[in-house]
């Protein structure tokens, strides 16, 4: 839910390899990685991913968000945990 609700606010962002934990009681954070063109400029990159955050905050209110940039690619191309219940996978829908 969460991933496909990325991809449709940023169709052309290869967001994967995603953790999503809850730190406290409604106090949720993430780690994922984002492929980037290798032409982009890391200025771009900042606006990309602030926007990302502020659509996790306000959507899924994921308070921390991290992303780990690439180019060529970590290998990894499955979201992590797929599957499996999670608190947010039932939330804004």
């Amino acid at each position: 839910m969460l991933q496909k609700d990325i991809l449709e606010c940023f169709p052309n962002l290869n967001l994967h390899h995603i953790h999503l934990w809850e730190a406290g009681a409604g106090d949720y954070l993430l780690t994922a990685h984002i492929l980037i063109p290798d032409d982009m400029r890391v200025s771009k990159a900042e606006i990309l991913t602030g926007e990302i955050r502020q659509h996790l905050k306000v959507k899924w209110n994921i308070s921390h968000s991290t992303f780990e940039l690439e180019v060529r690619g970590c290998g990894i191309r499955s979201l992590l945990g797929e599957g499996l219940n999670h608190p947010l996978d039932n939330e804004n829908q």
